[in-house]
């Protein structure tokens, strides 16, 4: 798939969350919004911190016991730094590489972290599919997001009140965990290149920019925020790309 056609898909489905966004009013995507992997979510309990894999009871009673990862419990989580977490994680053999801490995870607590690292986990297996188009597909169906979002729209719109509301942000947060995935895709896509002869170096580095461009991505105060993300992802794809094609062409 071409840059600028994966760049528009990504760009035509923000501009649909948008306008479903526009419609639940102001209390959307504001300063003081809490954001998790995929989602939005608010007071989320604070991580215990003690053993691999914790439960914590939800704040209600009859809600689910809640997954809280401890970074401890996953591989590359005793080094200091995101990059060298990131070298650390493109390391690992196959059968380990998706036991480590997302870094969109680790800067979340409590239940939130939780989430994140189960979202990650419901698209594991579409990395064993080839394509982008197969993989976001899949991703698609394992995350609950339609396919056909202004539809979907137009389904929570005919929805009353609280109803409505609940649609759209559900809508959001389903469409926003497809826009990372294809971020992650990149990397994917990056990491791949080191067959070519692509240096480990110029591969960390840019996993690592996009590994902190999802942090943004999440904590952005505005659509306009979180737009520009996308297009600032857009430049350092384009940027890799050239600097890559230098590296390749020079052996």
């Amino acid at each position: 798939m071409k840059a600028k056609n994966y760049f528009l898909i990504m760009l035509i489905t923000f501009a649909i969350i948008g306008a479903a966004l526009a419609a639940v009013g102001p209390r959307e995507d504001t300063a003081t919004a809490s954001t998790r992997g995929t989602g939005t979510t608010e007071g989320g309990a604070e991580s215990t911190g003690t053993g691999e894999m914790e439960s914590s009871q939800g704040d209600s009673p009859g809600e689910p016991m809640l997954i809280s990862a401890n970074p401890a419990g996953f591989m590359c989580s005793e080094e200091a730094t995101m990059r060298d977490r990131v070298r650390c994680r493109t390391r690992l053999a196959a059968e380990n590489e998706n036991d480590y801490l997302p870094e969109e995870c680790r800067a979340m607590e409590g239940d939130d972290r939780g989430h994140c690292v189960e979202d990650y986990r419901k698209v594991r297996s579409c990395w064993d599919l080839r394509g982008t188009r197969d993989r976001v597909a899949c991703v698609r169906q394992n995350l609950g997001a339609p396919e056909d979002l202004q539809k979907e729209k137009v389904s929570c719109d005919e929805k009353l009140d609280s109803e409505k509301d609940a649609c759209l942000n559900n809508l959001k947060a389903k469409a926003y965990g497809v826009i990372k995935f294809r971020f992650y895709n990149l990397e994917e896509r990056a990491e791949r290149l080191k067959e070519m002869g692509v240096s480990e170096d110029l591969v960390i580095d840019f996993i690592a920019v996009l590994e902190q461009k999802k942090l943004e991505f999440n904590n952005a105060a505005s659509l306009a925020a979180r737009r520009q993300v996308i297009m600032d992802v857009k430049d350092e794809w384009e940027a890799f790309k050239e600097q890559a094609r230098t590296q390749v062409s020079a052996q």
